[in-house]
């Protein structure tokens, strides 16, 4: 069975940042019996993985973690926006109320989060 796309991508980055040229890469699959890294096996591409690693290629760990959104972190975006525009809390709560019909402490995260928007929207039209 051959191996799959993440596999030939972290060939190609490791291509990449070992600095190699494509005859030198050429080389390294020939050494494994193959011209191209879509013809590798799994047994083979665990040899050159190693390889790799020899040649002193270090994978990355996955991608970066985003922070996700939480009911605190609305929260506090809401309180900053609040702050730079210099609004009070009943305003805040007023527009809260207008939207939804209950006031900031009684919203949920997705209220919460339209909350913000709209005072996003607001903050760039009076900045």
């Amino acid at each position: 069975m051959n191996i799959n796309n993440a596999q030939k991508a972290k060939i190609h980055i490791a291509k990449k940042q070992l600095g190699m040229t494509e005859a030198e890469y050429r080389a390294m699959l020939s050494r494994f019996g193959v011209e191209s890294s879509k013809d590798l096996t799994q047994k083979q591409w665990t040899l050159v993985e190693s390889y790799l690693g020899k040649l002193g290629f270090v994978p990355r760990k996955g991608k970066p973690k985003t922070k996700r959104a939480t009911k605190a972190r609305y929260v506090w975006k809401i309180n900053e926006i609040k702050k730079n525009m210099g609004l009070t809390d009943n305003y805040v709560d007023g527009v809260a109320f207008n939207m939804h019909g209950k006031y900031m402490r009684g919203c949920s995260m997705e209220e919460l989060h339209s909350v913000l928007k709209a005072l996003a929207i607001f903050q760039k039209r009076h900045s």
